[in-house]
């Protein structure tokens, strides 16, 4: 929960005029305090919207989202996200340009201290990027708050932690499928980000990242040891594999 008070303090502090947008939170099931964090919201901005989705899964909070948004671009955060300054004002910005159907900027890492030397073993390289899929995040060398750039890219590097979509494409997508299974199922949850991404990709549609979308992503210290680390790698073959047959 207090991570969620992070992520909603950044969006709230957007150098863009935050009426030109909405801001809804959707509770998939959730038992801590996220309901009361949000009461509050909903007191101070008159933009704040809630609704609970007692039904878990991932793909399950993004389709109640899509069906619950009124505006004509859906951005997708996660709960542990701080976003870049001019995050928002970016994002109207780009989707000024009617052929862009996607949009995405980094996911880097908030704390690189707790990063252990064995995760950077899996750090790759993906249309000029540094990536660690493990952790789901990537970045751009020399990246800081103060200088923009601007491509198009490759649909596979929207990253669900920040991912911004034109809501038409979802809705000819027909939303995410949706997995709403029990934790220890989830490896069967599934394509989810990766049908839209293929979507993408076969309809040679327009994906622009710009680094003024970036997010910094606050990740748990127990997300990076090799237990999880195996286990991450276990689950995301499997899916791979399913999300083939």
């Amino acid at each position: 929960c207090g991570k969620l008070k992070l992520t909603l303090e950044s969006v709230f502090k957007q150098v863009a005029d935050n009426e030109r947008c909405e801001v809804i939170v959707i509770n998939n099931g959730s038992t801590d305090d996220t309901v009361l964090i949000c009461e509050q919201y909903k007191l101070q901005y008159s933009n704040f919207r809630y609704f609970y989705a007692e039904k878990p899964g991932l793909h399950v909070g993004r389709n109640a989202g899509l069906l619950k948004s009124r505006g004509s671009i859906v951005a997708y955060l996660d709960d542990d996200v701080i976003l870049y300054p001019n995050w928002l004002e970016t994002v109207l910005k780009v989707f000024e340009d009617e052929k862009v159907s996607a949009a995405c900027g980094c996911v880097v890492p908030y704390d690189f201290s707790i990063l252990p030397d064995t995760l950077w073993k899996y750090k790759c390289r993906i249309d000029g990027f540094e990536v660690l899929l493990p952790i789901s995040c990537f970045w751009q060398r020399g990246i800081n708050e103060n200088v923009e750039t601007t491509r198009e890219v490759r649909p596979e590097l929207i990253f669900g932690a920040n991912a911004i979509y034109r809501k038409s494409v979802l809705e000819e997508c027909k939303g995410f499928h949706p997995d709403g299974m029990p934790k220890d199922l989830l490896m069967y949850r599934g394509d989810g980000e990766t049908y839209i991404a293929n979507w993408l990709r076969v309809n040679k549609a327009k994906v622009v990242y710009n680094s003024q979308i970036s997010v910094y992503h606050m990740i748990d210290g127990e997300r990076v040891d090799d237990s999880y680390l195996t286990y991450m790698f276990y689950r995301n073959g499997i899916s791979a594999m399913y999300t083939c047959l």
